[in-house]
């Protein structure tokens, strides 16, 4: 699990990041400037802990800022006493927790396991990202990206094409589909699938590109 520091206090960020690391995490460390570290895209962060006085800087993005710009992973703000109603405007800005300093390194490390074990029950090989190319989905966000553009996507679309993006290259039936998207218990009519892998085409599918390959008789397979 990658973790992404932004602390203004290179000494204290030093040391979280040598107990994070010694609990296994790979941690990076930035000052302030955040946004190109954030988004890089050969250096993926599953994780963002961030000092609340760095958002406040010209200069950097706001929360909301960082999820429109594609960051579905974790962010825990850190910072110090603060009335109820500024952490409540923090997590509804798009943070998934708030600490207060002085910060104990046990306890931020136990609550990224807490976030690491989360997103274990959503995929057991605990990732946060699957990508294809220019498709990208971010499981904890429930969150599709074409060219790094934000698709909207039904309940339904969005299962479907986790589904196959899980076995890139398989052809999955339709019974395995309808399983794996709505429930072993659900009995949905014969076309019920057709109509939602048509639906997801025409949303994620470019000029140049399609990323489901139907099978006919058999199934779907995603194609990355």
């Amino acid at each position: 699990m990658r973790i992404l520091i932004v602390e203004p206090n290179l000494s204290l960020a030093e040391f979280q990041k040598k107990r994070l690391s010694r609990d296994g995490f790979t941690v990076d460390v930035v000052e302030s400037r955040f946004e190109s570290a954030l988004l890089d895209r050969e250096r993926v962060h599953d994780a963002l802990v961030i000092d609340s006085g760095v958002l406040q800087r010209p200069g950097n993005p706001s929360l909301r800022r960082v999820r429109s710009l594609g960051f579905a992973g974790a962010i825990i703000v850190v910072g110090g006493a603060v009335e109820k109603a500024e952490q409540i405007e923090i997590l509804d800005g798009g943070a998934d927790d708030f600490m207060m300093k002085p910060l104990h390194a046990g306890e931020l490390a136990a609550r990224l396991r807490a976030i690491h074990r989360r997103l274990r029950l959503i995929d057991p090989r605990g990732r946060l990202t699957l990508a294809a190319g220019p498709l990208e989905v971010h499981l904890l966000r429930r969150q599709a990206l074409v060219a790094g553009r934000p698709v909207q996507l039904t309940k339904t679309e969005f299962d479907l094409l986790v589904c196959l993006m899980k076995a890139p290259g398989q052809v999955l039936s339709h019974e395995r589909l309808v399983q794996c998207v709505f429930g072993a218990e659900k009995v949905v009519a014969p076309n019920t699938l057709a109509v939602h892998v048509k639906n997801l085409r025409s949303r994620i599918d470019l000029a140049e590109k399609s990323f489901i390959r139907t099978e006919r008789g058999c199934g779907y397979a995603f194609v990355a």
